[in-house]
């Protein structure tokens, strides 16, 4: 959502100020395109994960929800071992803890 903000900003700006370089400088427009399939990479990335948000969740086996599980401790004791040796950014982990969190609660509350 940032990126997409900025990128905004950024050819908004462009846009505004540099009008006649845009007119006869490819380079000036070259830079706006960067800027535009950006906007657009990040708006399809949006809609993809807003799509995926809407479909209903399948049901699933006790079987399948077990293993669902064991596999979100195991995510989680990797993350664990990326934090600790420093593989990755603590952020960054942290942000997958937390999707691990919610992807676990969505198993928990469905039956099944």
């Amino acid at each position: 959502m940032i990126k997409l903000s900025l990128a905004q900003a950024s050819l908004n700006y462009i846009d505004t100020h540099f009008v006649e370089d845009l007119n006869n400088d490819e380079h000036f427009r070259a830079v706006r395109n960067r800027y535009e399939r950006a906007i657009q990479i990040s708006k399809q990335k949006l809609d993809t994960i807003k799509s995926d948000s809407i479909k209903p969740l399948p049901k699933t086996t006790p079987i399948l929800k077990k293993m669902l599980l064991e596999l979100i401790d195991m995510k989680r004791t990797e993350l664990s071992k990326y934090l600790q040796n420093g593989s990755f950014d603590e952020e960054l982990i942290r942000e997958k803890e937390r999707e691990l969190d919610l992807e676990e609660a969505r198993l928990r509350s469905r039956e099944g």
